[in-house]
């Protein structure tokens, strides 16, 4: 089998040469591109052309590496000490958020207990006088306390949202 063998110029050979060679490194010009079509040669040579793409995605508290690299060594420090810093600001406002989210929550408890403490007393003292308002006293006072204290559980425990703003005292 015998492949068809076209003639070019020595200048146009290394036009062609050098255009197909910045071609392979990925860096021809929209320019580069119509002139290659240009030189090519009009025959059956058949040329393979393949194309890649690259996409890198990135991000984070520090720049990618390759970035940060181009940096000197004293801003580098100073990068690496402003995202340490940074770090140690969310990991210190989440540890107060979480306590203060346990004592509004003990703080709620006590205060439900005492609630329901001092309802249940006051029906006992209501109910020498009329029961029926004691009973009434004492039923509210117990509904009261599962609509608080239960029914929330309920719903994290089939995960139903239970519209109560947490970040409200």
């Amino acid at each position: 089998m015998q492949e068809n063998q076209i003639s070019l110029s020595p200048e146009k050979e290394a036009e062609l040469n050098s255009l197909l060679a910045r071609l392979e490194a990925g860096k021809l010009s929209a320019d580069e591109q119509q002139r290659l079509g240009q030189v090519l040669p009009n025959s059956n040579i058949q040329i393979m052309l393949q194309m890649a793409m690259r996409s890198e995605s990135y991000s984070g508290p520090l720049p990618h590496p390759d970035q940060l690299n181009k940096f000197n060594p004293e801003t580098q420090k100073t990068i690496l000490q402003m995202a340490q810093n940074d770090q140690t600001h969310v990991q210190e406002m989440q540890r107060k958020g979480l306590e203060g989210a346990i004592a509004k929550d003990k703080r709620g408890q006590w205060m439900g207990f005492g609630i329901a403490i001092g309802g249940l007393i006051t029906a006992g003292i209501v109910a020498k006088f009329s029961p029926a308002v004691a009973g009434l006293i004492a039923a509210l006072d117990l509904v009261g306390m599962v609509a608080i204290f239960v029914v929330p559980r309920a719903f994290e425990k089939f995960g139903l949202p239970n519209n109560k703003n947490s970040d409200t005292e």
